[in-house]
């Protein structure tokens, strides 16, 4: 069945490449809309892998669905801040309102992006207990089908005089 360390890495590797990749392009401003785009899709999707690989399709989806609604919201709270900074560097005017806006603004974009990165870590962390709920599952429905299994695997060990000895082991689940 599914491994709780492997299950780790699809969550893991790919929401830190993508990452990675999207900071590097940032910092060239012929690539940063590439890069945010990467950055984006990184804590969006990558963290959700983990789920998908256990077979928790509905709550990996419901978390991409999370954190793209907050990271769209920041996003869109830093376009309208941008917009009304134009806006006021266009007209040469400023007044107390507009800089209490984009102040506003711009801690809702931050609050946003600090709740879909902890969301993210969320799905990394939470891979590994998406395949313990799917052995549990897994377990309780053999248990209410009355259904056990039965392993039986040959094994050969050291005596403790310096012999071999050769046997079987079994082990059953229910």
């Amino acid at each position: 069945d599914r491994s709780q360390i492997v299950a780790t890495l699809p969550a893991l590797l790919p929401t830190a490449a993508l990452t990675a990749a999207g900071i590097m392009m940032l910092r060239d401003s012929d690539s940063a809309l590439a890069g945010v785009g990467l950055l984006s899709l990184g804590i969006a999707v990558g963290p959700s892998l983990g789920h998908f690989y256990a077979g928790e399709y509905g709550l990996g989806g419901i978390l991409i669905l999370g954190r793209s609604l907050f990271l769209a919201a920041g996003k869109g709270a830093l376009a309208l801040a941008g917009l009304v900074a134009f806006s006021s560097a266009l007209s040469g005017e400023t007044n107390d309102g507009d800089e209490a806006f984009l102040t506003t603004m711009v801690a809702l974009a931050v609050g946003c992006g600090v709740v879909a990165l902890g969301g993210a870590i969320y799905g990394i962390v939470d891979a590994s207990g998406a395949v313990r709920r799917r052995l549990a599952r897994r377990r309780a429905e053999a248990v209410r089908r009355g259904l056990a299994s039965l392993s039986v695997a040959p094994m050969i060990g050291p005596t403790a005089r310096g012999g071999t000895v050769l046997g079987l082991m079994a082990a059953m689940r229910f």
